[in-house]
C-alpha cells in the first residue's frame, strides 16, 4: 500500500464537463445512474465575482465560464470598488454579465432601488438579482414589507412588472423560510438559489410550487479562484438550470457551446484506485485497470504528488510517493 503524504484533503474546484468513465473502465462498486447524471455536469456554468475575487486575468476566466454574475453595489448607494475594472474585463473578453446588488434591509428601499436604475443605465447586464440574505434587525412583517416596496419600485424603474420581471431574488432556502412569513409575490420572480450541495437544490418554499423551478444554482462557495483567474483563493460557483438555447431565449444572448479537448491518460497499474478527492484519505469509488484509457479533466499538485480527474468526484494519482501510476498519451 502506499503511503498517505497528504496532510488533510484538499479542496478542489468543481471540474469543467463532468462525464462518466469511458467504457473501457470496470468499476469495484458500480457508481448509481444518478451520480453518472449529474446534471451539475452538463449545465451552463459561471462564477459570481465582487472586489473579493481582486486581481482577475479575465482572458483564464473566459476560458472556464460561460457567464459571470457580477456585484454592482452594496447598501444604499455603495458601488462595487472593482466595478468598472470589472466590467470592462468582462466586456473586453465577450463574457456575458448578469449583475447583482447586496441589499441591506433596514435602510431605505428607495435609495436601494433607485441605486440599482443608475447602475444598469451605466452598466448594462442580461439580468439583474437582488442578494437577500441580511434582515437588518427587521422582524418577519417588517422584512416582508422592506423587500416588497424594493422591489416593486425595482420592476418599476427598470422598465418591468411583476408578470414581466426584470429582477431576481439570489437567497437560500434556510434564511427565506426562516426570516419571511410565506409570500404571494417572492415565486412571482426569477430565484437564484444558494445551496452548497452538488445534488439538486433544496428550494425556499414560496418557489417550491409546481412550474416555478430556479434560474440559477450557486452549488459551492469553495470554488479554486486560481483555476478562474482571480487572485482570491475561492471563488462561488453556479450552473444555469437549462440549455445553451434556453439560457440564450431567456436572456437575449448568444452563447455558444464551449468546444473543448482533452488529453488522454493510460493506468500503468492494475487496480489503480479512483476516490472523491485528490487525496489518498478519499473514498474508493472505483478501479482502473493497467491499460485503460480515459480523459484528464483536471490536474492537482500537492507537493511531488499529482493528482487527475478523470470524472465527477473522480480522481486517480499520476505520481504518488515516487511512484507512477498514469502517464499521458501522445
Amino acid at each position: 500500500m502506499l503511503p498517505d503524504t497528504m496532510e488533510k484533503a484538499p479542496s478542489f474546484r468543481m471540474g469543467i464537463d463532468s462525464r462518466p468513465f469511458s467504457d473501457e473502465l470496470f468499476a469495484y462498486e458500480p457508481i448509481s445512474v444518478a451520480i453518472l447524471k449529474e446534471p451539475l455536469g452538463f449545465r451552463l456554468k459561471g462564477v459570481d465575482i465582487s472586489h473579493w475575487q481582486g486581481i482577475i486575468d479575465f482572458a483564464v476566466m473566459k476560458e472556464h465560464v460561460d457567464f459571470v454574475i457580477m456585484r454592482y453595489a452594496y447598501g444604499n448607494s455603495f458601488f462595487d470598488s472593482k466595478l468598472d475594472e470589472y466590467y470592462r474585463g468582462l466586456t473586453d473578453n465577450n463574457i456575458p454579465i448578469l449583475a447583482y446588488h447586496y441589499i441591506t434591509p433596514g435602510k431605505n428601499w428607495r435609495t436601494h432601488a433607485e441605486t440599482d436604475r443608475e447602475l444598469l443605465k451605466t452598466y448594462p447586464a442580461l439580468y439583474f438579482w437582488a442578494d437577500v440574505e441580511e434582515t437588518g434587525g427587521l422582524n418577519k412583517s417588517e422584512l416582508d414589507s422592506w423587500l416588497y416596496k424594493y422591489f416593486n419600485l425595482v420592476l418599476e424603474l427598470t422598465g418591468g412588472s411583476w408578470e414581466t420581471p426584470t429582477t431576481g431574488v439570489y437567497t437560500s432556502p434556510g434564511f427565506w423560510n426562516t426570516n419571511l412569513p410565506r409570500t404571494d409575490w417572492g415565486k412571482k420572480l426569477k430565484l437564484w438559489v444558494a445551496h452548497w450541495t452538488d445534488g439538486a437544490p433544496t428550494l425556499p418554499l414560496d418557489w417550491s410550487v409546481p412550474g416555478k423551478p430556479y434560474t440559477f444554482h450557486q452549488y459551492t462557495s469553495k470554488g479554486d479562484g486560481r483555476m478562474y483567474g482571480a487572485s482570491s483563493t475561492y471563488i462561488d460557483e453556479n450552473v444555469y438550470n437549462g440549455t445553451i438555447d434556453e439560457f440564450n431565449r431567456e436572456f437575449d444572448a448568444n452563447i455558444e457551446p464551449h468546444e473543448e479537448s482533452y488529453k488522454k491518460v493510460r493506468s500503468l497499474i492494475d487496480r489503480l484506485r479512483v476516490r472523491n478527492i485528490p487525496s489518498t484519505s478519499g473514498v474508493i469509488k472505483d478501479y482502473m485497470m493497467k491499460g485503460n484509457i480515459t480523459e484528464a479533466l483536471e490536474e492537482y499538485v500537492s507537493g511531488n504528488d499529482k493528482w487527475i480527474r478523470i470524472g465527477f468526484k473522480q480522481w486517480s494519482a499520476m505520481y504518488l510517493a515516487g511512484s507512477r501510476l498514469l502517464e499521458y498519451m501522445e
